[in-house]
């Protein structure tokens, strides 16, 4: 089965949903969250392999955010944009359990690791 990777982003207005910004790589399996103006893209697999990457949006444009130390695709993720946590998920080649925390005033950091 082919794997496709997206950079498309859509915005939902309550109503219809309308094209925005696109991320700078394409994914597959990745997480965002946080809110329309404000959002966070973590992980993901790429066709060069697992990344440790994240991407940070503000409504129009994404750019480049902390690294994770972890690479993950298929994780949990929760949080805003300055705030945000990633957990669990498929290393490539294990699955892990370790949860990552991500500020905007600090690097990324681990917080948990079994």
């Amino acid at each position: 089965m082919a794997v496709t990777r997206i950079v498309s982003c859509e915005h939902y207005n309550g109503d219809t949903w309308s094209s925005g910004g696109n991320l700078n790589t394409a994914r597959h399996t990745s997480r965002s969250n946080g809110i329309q103006t404000a959002a966070i893209s973590t992980g993901g697999d790429l066709s060069s392999g697992i990344t440790v990457t994240c991407e940070n949006y503000d409504g129009t444009c994404w750019a480049s955010g902390t690294s994770f130390s972890t690479s993950r695709y298929g994780h949990g993720a929760g949080g805003t944009s300055t705030s945000s946590f990633i957990t669990a998920g498929y290393t490539g080649s294990v699955t892990t359990n370790t949860t990552e925390e991500y500020t905007e005033a600090v690097t990324a950091r681990t917080v948990t690791d079994s």
